[in-house]
């Protein structure tokens, strides 16, 4: 009786770590960011609780208000088989390009329970192909660096990356495993020819082999992964490389600064506050002159007026004394007969010569 009453209650207890387990572990964690702002988007943040499953309708319609932006030339769907959201926690620093994407991203999300399917992401890539008109998509197995051809172009692509299955329960080969997976993203992503990606990763099939008991010390304080960088309260772009800032022009200085144009002026307040005593010494000398002048002396102003006129050269006689009209007309006839006279001889010697 003893040993059948045991025996249904280790059936029970059985019975209920699988229905727990079945329950703990059919979510997996998503997490989605882009290079460049969606505006609107932390809303869905603030108001999600990390004990909270965000439905499949609800991650849909994220999702799209994600991609609907198109403001990205690389779209990348990420699925890890297997990964639960004790995985960020745990092995943490096996995620450092992962974390340290997310973090420089001007939009970022990331849920610890979301319900998701591979028929959700097939239809997130098709809505993106035509939403975004992408013509070009990659298909690479995770870990395979030698499938991936890096290029150069500038057409947008959709990118589907599925890595093998997270099934080892072993927290060292776990580890390994984690920071691989690591790797090749930084591989992939990092030689991809522009920053502007959209980043969506998760695990379409739940982790159904793990071990929580391994996690049930975490939980005690476990309130999310990756709280310390979901911190922001608001829109924040973080990577607008193009702003509308004013240029900003250094004003003009000659190398010689003597060799500039400066008019003095009188009227310059600088000029008169420099040379106040020089012009307070030309404007009272100035002033005393005058007085002196109006006062003192003023036959200095008048003697021009009465000085006697000069006779002209041309009216004085040799001897020094003004001449008078008749002896004017005596002295010309005798230059006119004196004239005449010399004349008469010369025509009589020519006469003679003849």
């Amino acid at each position: 009786m003893l040993s059948k009453f045991l025996l249904e209650l280790w059936m029970t207890i059985l019975l209920f770590k699988c229905v727990l387990g079945k329950f703990a572990t059919n979510t997996v964690p998503a997490i989605m960011y882009s290079y460049s702002l969606a505006p609107g988007l932390i809303k869905y943040q603030k108001n999600y609780n990390y004990k909270q499953t965000v439905p499949i309708e609800s991650f849909k319609i994220i999702s799209e208000e994600l991609l609907g932006n198109c403001n990205s030339d690389a779209y990348i769907f990420i699925n890890i088989p297997g990964l639960n959201e004790l995985d960020f926690v745990k092995y943490r620093d096996g995620f450092r390009f992962l974390e340290s994407s997310f973090e420089l991203s001007s939009t970022g999300l990331k849920f610890e329970k979301v319900k998701i399917d591979q028929s959700t992401f097939d239809y997130l890539i098709a809505f993106t192909k035509q939403k975004c008109q992408v013509s070009k998509i990659l298909r690479l197995i995770g870990n395979d660096t030698t499938q991936y051809e890096p290029y150069l172009d500038t057409d947008k692509r959709i990118i589907g990356i599925d890595f093998p299955a997270l099934d080892s329960i072993d927290d060292q080969v776990r580890s390994e495993t984690i920071n691989h997976f690591d790797n090749y993203l930084k591989y992939v992503l990092g030689q991809i020819p522009s920053p502007y990606q959209t980043v969506i990763l998760t695990s379409l099939e739940p982790d159904l082999q793990a071990d929580l008991s391994s996690g049930l010390s975490l939980l005690d304080h476990y309130d999310g992964f990756f709280n310390d960088i979901i911190s922001r309260k608001r829109d924040l772009e973080k990577n607008n490389r193009i702003l509308d800032v004013p240029i900003i022009r250094n004003k003009h200085k000659p190398l010689h600064q003597e060799l500039h144009n400066h008019y003095v002026s009188i009227f310059d307040s600088d000029f008169i506050q420099n040379n106040y005593p020089l012009l307070k010494l030309i404007v009272t000398t100035t002033i005393i002159f005058i007085m002196y002048c109006l006062v003192f002396n003023r036959n200095i102003f008048t003697n021009g007026r009465n000085r006697p006129q000069k006779p002209s050269l041309s009216s004085l006689s040799k001897d020094g004394k003004k001449e008078n009209d008749s002896d004017k007309i005596n002295r010309e006839e005798r230059r006119k007969q004196e004239t005449k006279g010399q004349e008469t001889n010369n025509v009589k010697e020519k006469s003679k010569l003849e």
